[in-house]
Parts: C-alpha cells; sequence; structure tokens
C-alpha cells in the first residue's frame, strides 16, 4: 500500500526500524470486577500493562499473548474459526486467558487497530471479530479505490488519515452496527493513547520479540515461533 509523506511513513516505523523502544505505561484495568470464581471468564475483559486486550482471567495459568494484523488472513482465519474454541473450552474455565496485541504491517491495518478500540475493553473483542470477519470484504473495497481516491487520503495527521480512510472503507458504517455513535467514533479518531500503545506494541513485537509474521503467540510472556494455531497452542494448554 502507498503512502505520500512521513507521517503516514510513521504508522509503520516499527516494521522499517525504529530508533528507540519506548517504556509502555499502560496499567491494568478491567471490566466486569467483582465476579465470583465461578463467573464465564469469556466475559471478563481488562487491559494489559501493554495496551492491549485481555479476555479471561488475567491471574490466568497460562497467558496467552497473540500479535495480530488486520489486514493478515492466517489472523482472520484464527479469530474466525479457532478463537471461539479457545474460548468455550478453555478461557471460559478462568485457568487461560488470551490477550490481543497490534503487530502493525501497513497504514490500513494502524486504521482498522484504532477503530477497533472504540469503547475500550468492554467493546474491543467484539469490534476485533467484527472487523475480522469483515476483513475479505475491507481489503476488497480498498483495492477498488482508483490511485485518485486514495491520494486524497489527508495525511495532515494519523487522526486525519485514519478518519478518510474510515469514510473510504465504510468502516463507520461497521461500527455504529456495534452500537457506537458518531461521538464515540470521533473521540477514537482522536485517541493519541491509542496510537501510541499500537505503535509501541509494533515496535516491541518487531523489536524485542523479533517476530516476523502474524499470528504470533506468546505463552506466558515466551514467544513461541511454532505456534501458529489452536492444534500447536494445544499442548500448553492445562485444561
Amino acid at each position: 500500500m502507498k503512502y505520500k509523506n512521513s507521517i503516514i511513513a510513521a504508522l509503520c516505523i516499527a516494521i522499517t526500524g525504529a530508533p528507540a523502544v519506548y517504556a509502555m505505561q499502560a496499567t491494568d484495568s478491567g471490566a466486569n470486577s467483582g465476579q465470583s470464581s465461578a463467573q464465564d471468564w469469556t466475559q471478563k475483559f481488562s487491559t494489559s500493562k501493554f495496551g492491549g486486550f485481555v479476555v479471561g482471567n488475567p491471574d490466568a495459568e497460562v497467558r496467552i499473548s497473540e500479535y495480530v494484523s488486520y489486514t493478515c488472513s492466517h489472523c482472520a482465519n484464527f479469530e474466525i474459526s479457532q478463537a471461539p474454541i479457545l474460548k468455550s473450552q478453555h478461557i471460559s474455565k478462568g485457568n487461560v486467558s488470551l490477550e490481543i496485541r497490534n503487530h502493525i504491517r501497513d497504514p490500513l491495518d494502524f486504521s482498522i487497530a484504532i477503530l477497533a478500540r472504540c469503547g475500550g475493553s468492554d467493546k474491543f473483542f467484539s469490534n476485533h471479530a467484527m472487523f475480522m470477519r469483515e476483513q475479505g470484504n475491507i481489503i476488497r473495497r480498498y483495492q477498488s479505490l482508483s490511485p485518485d481516491d486514495i491520494s486524497a487520503w489527508s495525511t495532515q495527521s494519523i487522526s486525519d488519515y485514519t478518519r478518510d480512510v474510515m469514510k473510504s472503507l465504510q468502516l463507520d458504517i461497521l461500527l455504529k452496527s456495534n452500537g457506537h455513535s458518531d461521538t464515540q467514533i470521533e473521540q477514537c479518531l482522536t485517541d493519541k493513547q491509542s496510537q501510541h500503545y499500537i505503535s509501541q506494541m509494533t515496535m516491541h513485537s518487531a523489536l524485542i520479540q523479533r517476530i516476523a509474521g502474524t499470528p504470533a503467540f506468546l505463552i506466558n510472556d515466551e514467544y513461541q515461533p511454532s505456534v501458529g494455531s489452536l492444534e500447536t497452542l494445544a499442548p500448553y494448554l492445562n485444561n
């Protein structure tokens, strides 16, 4: 995908290299707190110190971190066909959790990642699943655009660029179908903290974890290059 100045090029800085990796400053937060140990843990959502979103018991014995790209077909396949099984058979019991982190491949990926964060931890996983289900349609709409259409996207700021991507590819319609208002969507577009977290997760995955592709999985913070599916995750699941 082509982009025309340094602002948009900066969206993918972690892929091409970066001068430094900055400390991530997010703190743990959560929704649906105070529930009993007998709860369905697939309804427990929280935010990690990396700025990623967690479903399941944040103190689970097995903590899975998945690095994803919204333009990665293998990531969409995992989310659609395998993540529901992981949730129902393992995460629901409380000893496995799943965190979604970003590994950005291109500006379209970055833009969707920003929009997926709308509504915070309570809404993220439904947004995430929706964008993965719609990935093929989104990419087809992108491919149908002319070079002039794409060149017209604003590059004055990341927020402006993401707004133009969203409108051109009808991503706002998807968000509204998932319960987001115009005001909430606008707040997401201008959320500097989300932009920071996405960039830092990508730099961490590329420069610290040395992840080359997605989906990529960490088990209890240790990168497992051989894991790429539910089948290869199975040996690490203790239930």
